[in-house]
């Protein structure tokens, strides 16, 4: 591609580094910790795990055999006392991936991942 081509692109290439490995705004931190993800359109709270977690975003497991698609669904995630809202943007088998509304606090972030049952 030329560099004429990719400048037409700019968010979508900026967000690769060299080698093509997805550049995350805010470092994902691996955790296990019981949560709920609500959707309120749907009137439906489904019982998982959180299994990363960062300032902007979120992995979350259903604890079903099955994973629905749901991308594109308003969710309120709650872990340890917390509601984060965001958008379901991704679904594989490992789970959901939320992109968050607002950015967890770093504090917050520290706290929840410092709780005995983040690991």
């Amino acid at each position: 591609m030329t560099k004429q081509q990719n400048s037409a692109f700019p968010p979508l290439f900026s967000a690769f580094q060299r080698g093509g490995v997805l550049k995350r705004a805010h470092p994902r931190h691996a955790c296990r910790m019981a949560a709920e993800l609500e959707m309120p359109e749907k009137a439906l709270v489904l019982d998982g795990m959180l299994l990363e977690i960062s300032r902007s975003g979120a992995l979350f497991r259903e604890a079903s055999r099955y994973i629905l698609d749901r991308r594109g669904a308003k969710v309120s995630l709650h872990v340890a006392g917390l509601a984060l809202s965001g958008s379901i943007v991704n679904v594989s088998p490992m789970g959901y991936g939320i992109r968050l509304d607002q950015l967890v606090d770093e504090a917050d972030l520290g706290d929840l991942l410092r709780m005995p049952n983040a690991a």
